[in-house]
């Protein structure tokens, strides 16, 4: 109980330390990473590329390479593996009404 009235006491003391968003714009801090884009063209071997994806977020479909933001951690890894077909974005309000919004798409070659 004691370490209860001692936070609240910090608290009032400091005052208020959030921001005011979304009524003003966050800062963010350099190096971070937002939406990760796909790349337009042809993919050589989309099962390679989806491989360095640890949460699977980067997958098959038929002969399409799909990245399902709705899944993906921004680890940064599918940029590091393959920065001709990912890179990232300061962008980071990702919502949307309809999943499959969050996916983006790109055909592999044949």
């Amino acid at each position: 109980m004691v370490w209860s009235l001692e936070w609240i006491r910090d608290g009032l003391r400091r005052g208020v330390v959030t921001t005011r968003y979304p009524a003003e714009d966050a800062a963010l801090p350099d190096g971070s990473r937002g939406r990760i884009v796909v790349e337009t063209g042809a993919v050589d071997d989309p099962e390679e590329v989806a491989s360095c994806c640890p949460t699977d977020a980067i997958r098959v479909e038929g002969d399409e390479l799909v990245l399902d933001l709705g899944d993906c951690v921004f680890c940064g890894l599918c940029e590091e593996a393959h920065p001709e077909l990912f890179d990232s974005t300061p962008e980071f309000e990702l919502s949307a009404r309809d999943r499959r919004d969050l996916e983006s798409r790109v055909e592999g070659s044949e």
